[in-house]
């Protein structure tokens, strides 16, 4: 790009620097033509009035000759004279003219007898006053066959020796006229001479001038035209350190141009480099929010969305930015307002934020649970309003994952105090039980009946002693690695866990693993929490007794366990529910939370656990795991 850039700056400014010398050659050469046209006519007039004066002279001398032949009558004489001065090199033609005008005498036989006009004596003025007006002249006269000659007319005045044959002087003041033609063409060759060498000399000073000329614009106006071309260029391609050098000395426009270009391309670069790290700024901030966000335009493009938002659809931000926002919804076109609430549609005038529930689609199809605060923003943008909508979606299954650790730290806190409360004291109790023990075995000092009753206070000791170590494991904060975790010893102490709650509605636990040890890849902890909320959950619907049924066996690459109670059942329209975060419907009419079948969905997800329930009301449910058996269990990401 930047290559291009350069280029195209290098033709603009050729074509620039072609132009300026184009138009500084033309001017110059058009004056040039001016000057020397001039020149031109100027030299050949000089030259013909040279030319005229020196043949002036010879035409009195040839006149004074004329005027004693004439005197003398010496006719053939005359006509001698006029022969041989048409002859002489330089002369074309010499004619003299009666009053009349007519030729009398010529050195060209052929033009005797014919008459001349004024204009050929080159005296327009003579039409009226006739000869007496004509003066001596020499001028140009071009000849009927189209040759150019220097012709000089010199009128012959009348004198008192002359009044015998031409009459008295105040009537006839001219006796005739002179005319000697010259040749032009040597003036012309003269002139053109001059022309050339003129011509040469100020070829040599355009040349000069222009070299002068075109270095002065070069360095003084091309030059920084260019750079600053170039400058803006590379401006406009971003580069915002492009910059014109520009000489401190120079104080000229184009130098104060420059100057006013680096200042303006300085505050650009500032303003660019604040609005990158307001946005890096910004960018940052909303990355920071563990919620997901995202800004939607108001033709439905979502335009920003924060890192949060891409770990919830389980994709590459970038895919997620620039496209509409009902493909989250796994929509193809706009969701309907009449069956799913949209923000752009819900939320009234007076821009009051709203709450709703939606089901998004995650990038491998999977639907997820989302709860979504929606706002309206009204901003500026490109020189005219613009809605915007702010959504903040929270990931149900998050939530519920919080809650479940919040719940397992209030259970390792209670565990915590039981074990300092109870676990500590007897311990000591059952210490210095043993050491009473001890001391009557020894002393034989009780019968047989108080040492039984030490015994069996010996055995309670235990069992509370176990039942505060089930405590401490239930509270184990989960583990990142699997584990391998044995469902016939985890079941077990969490239903004894519940054993009083059990006895006190009057409901039958049975065990029954075939007597196989199944083993599943898993945390002890999680695996201890999914099996109590399924327990109690099997509880709640026994409120007035009932049995609950645990089997576990193997079948075909699964480990199949299933909780069969006898409880009240779930209604057809209420299964699909029962997963649903803070979905509660109790059979006992205690208020719940909602969230124990929620959680324990949501752990068997983790573990690919799948689960199946069936259900018939007045009858009972059954909840069916199916755990994949470790050697066929995925890693789990």
């Amino acid at each position: 790009m930047a290559e291009e850039s350069t280029g195209v700056a290098a033709i603009a400014s050729g074509r620039l620097s072609r132009k300026v010398l184009a138009g500084l050659a033309l001017a110059v050469a058009l004056a040039s033509l001016g000057f020397l046209f001039v020149f031109i006519e100027t030299y050949r007039h000089e030259l013909g009035s040279e030319r005229g004066n020196a043949s002036n002279q010879v035409n009195r001398l040839l006149q004074v000759s004329l005027e004693n032949a004439m005197l003398k009558r010496d006719l053939p004489g005359l006509e001698d004279i006029i022969s041989r001065l048409g002859q002489q090199p330089g002369i074309t033609g010499v004619l003299i003219l009666n009053p009349a005008r007519e030729v009398r005498f010529a050195s060209d036989k052929s033009k005797l007898a014919t008459k001349l006009s004024f204009s050929d004596l080159g005296c327009a003025n003579c039409a009226e006053a006739g000869l007496r007006s004509l003066e001596r002249s020499t001028q140009l006269v071009t000849l009927d066959g189209g040759e150019e000659v220097l012709r000089s007319v010199n009128p012959i005045p009348n004198r008192q020796p002359c009044e015998t044959c031409h009459g008295a002087v105040s009537k006839s003041p001219i006796n005739g006229v002179l005319i000697v033609d010259h040749e032009a063409h040597g003036i012309h060759a003269a002139a053109m001479r001059a022309a050339a060498a003129m011509s040469g000399a100020g070829l040599l000073v355009l040349l000069a001038g222009l070299g002068t000329v075109w270095l002065f614009m070069k360095r003084k106006v091309l030059t920084p035209i260019m750079a600053l071309d170039e400058a803006s260029r590379a401006l406009a391609a971003g580069d915002l350190r492009s910059r014109v050098a520009v000489d401190q000395a120079d104080t000229d426009e184009l130098a104060a141009l420059c100057r006013n270009f680096n200042g303006m391309a300085d505050r650009i670069e500032r303003g660019v480099q604040e609005a990158r790290e307001q946005e890096a700024f910004l960018k940052t901030l909303i990355d920071t929010v563990p919620d997901a966000v995202r800004v939607l335009d108001e033709d439905y493009t979502v335009v920003m969305a924060n890192q949060a938002y891409a770990r919830q659809s389980g994709a590459e931000l970038s895919t997620l930015v620039g496209v509409p926002c009902y493909l989250a919804h796994g929509r193809s076109e706009r969701c309907p307002p009449t069956l799913e609430i949209c923000p752009f549609h819900a939320i009234t005038e007076d821009c009051t934020p709203i709450k709703y529930i939606h089901e998004h689609v995650r990038a491998n199809n999977g639907p997820i649970q989302v709860e979504a605060t929606a706002a309206r923003l009204s901003v500026e943008r490109n020189g005219r309003r613009r809605t915007l909508i702010i959504e903040v979606i929270r990931d149900f299954e998050q939530q519920i994952r919080l809650s479940h650790e919040q719940r397992l730290s209030e259970i390792g806190q209670l565990a915590a105090g039981v074990a300092h409360e109870i676990y500590n004291p007897l311990t000591s109790v059952r210490l210095g039980l043993r050491a009473i023990q001890r001391r009557t075995i020894s002393h034989s000092a009780l019968d047989q009946e108080a040492s039984d009753y030490l015994a069996m206070i010996d055995g309670e000791i235990d069992k509370c002693i176990s039942v505060t170590k089930r405590l401490l494991d239930l509270s184990q904060v989960p583990s990142a690695k699997l584990q391998l975790v044995s469902l016939s010893t985890i079941i077990p102490e969490v239903v004894a866990l519940l054993r009083f709650e059990a006895e006190t509605h009057g409901i039958a636990v049975d065990v029954d693993f075939g007597g196989e040890d199944l083993r599943v890849l898993a945390t002890d902890a999680e695996l201890r929490m999914l099996v109590l909320n399924l327990v109690q959950n099997a509880f709640h619907a026994m409120s007035k007794g009932g049995r609950l049924t645990i089997t576990g066996q193997y079948e075909a690459d699964t480990i199949v366990v299933r909780f069969a109670d006898t409880g009240v059942g779930i209604e057809p329209d209420v299964l699909p529910r029962i997963f649903e975060p803070f979905f509660s419907r109790r059979a006992d009419g205690v208020s719940g939370t909602g969230l124990g079948l929620t959680i324990s969905k949501a752990i068997a997800s983790r573990y690919k656990i799948h689960i199946d329930v069936a259900s018939s009301p007045g009858k009972g449910t059954t909840f069916k795991l199916a755990f994949p058996r470790p050697e066929c269990h995925d890693s789990i990401a």
